[in-house]
């Protein structure tokens, strides 16, 4: 088992769930518990718990690592990434139930927007860091 599998599944999940909601976006009456709103909590939880772990663990001890390109890379990731959980909230808060229900096109450009983040920053951390990490141990 390498080091960052962990981290790797969370980002599957959170994947999942963006495609997911666009998904959703792409039918006009979503079967019962299929709802824009449930799922946008489901990543909102997945999303949470993935970022602390990050940002609360990984990240610091990486940042502390003996190998130069483990704790350089870190810091630049950290460094690059640091308004995420900032915007994350912000369309939390811009983004109710009634807030979605009364403007999908809103929505779904916003989710646009948050995925292309999202996505990028996953790309890096598997494709740049995580093996890094993992040919370390």
């Amino acid at each position: 088992m390498r080091p960052t599998d962990n981290y790797r599944r969370q980002h599957t999940e959170i994947t999942t769930l963006l495609e997911q909601l666009h998904a959703l976006l792409l039918v006009p009456q979503p079967a019962a518990g299929d709802s824009l709103a449930a799922t946008l909590r489901r990543l909102t939880g997945k999303l949470t718990v993935h970022l602390a772990m990050e940002d609360q663990s990984l990240y610091p001890r990486l940042l502390q690592s003996p190998d130069a390109r483990i704790a350089a890379t870190a810091a630049r990731f950290q460094q690059e990434m640091s308004g995420i959980r900032e915007a994350f909230q912000q369309f939390l808060g811009r983004w109710t139930d009634a807030a979605i229900q009364a403007d999908r096109a809103g929505f779904s450009a916003a989710l646009d927007a948050l995925s292309a983040v999202l996505s990028r920053r996953i790309e890096r951390e598997n494709t740049e860091l995580y093996p890094l990490l993992d040919n370390a141990a």
